[in-house]
């Protein structure tokens, strides 16, 4: 019976855990002038703008935009866990 109850709690502490990183995300939502650039966070690719992200983690990411013709924008921004987040960036033509 010992056993059984530790197997219980061991299990109640996995769920909980999984609840908690669920809950310690937040959502990301990215517009460009002009749409249609890439979307880097964290060096991976996520899509081209505009992009609407969910699950992200919270806490500070490197966010990047890449688009022919245009210089490359990058910056940090900090998702807020249970917060969606607003991003507009206007992308600078290469000379």
């Amino acid at each position: 019976m010992g056993s059984r109850r530790a197997l219980l709690v061991l299990l109640g502490l996995s769920v909980l855990s999984l609840a908690l990183s669920a809950a310690a995300s937040g959502n990301l939502s990215i517009a460009t002038e002009p749409d249609n650039a890439a979307v880097f966070v964290d060096g991976k690719a996520l899509g081209v703008s505009p992009l609407h992200v969910t699950g992200v983690p919270a806490g500070p990411h490197r966010l990047r935009i890449v688009k022919r013709g245009y210089r490359e924008t990058a910056q940090t921004v900090k998702v807020v866990a249970g917060e969606p987040q607003w991003l507009r960036i206007v992308l600078t033509p290469v000379d």
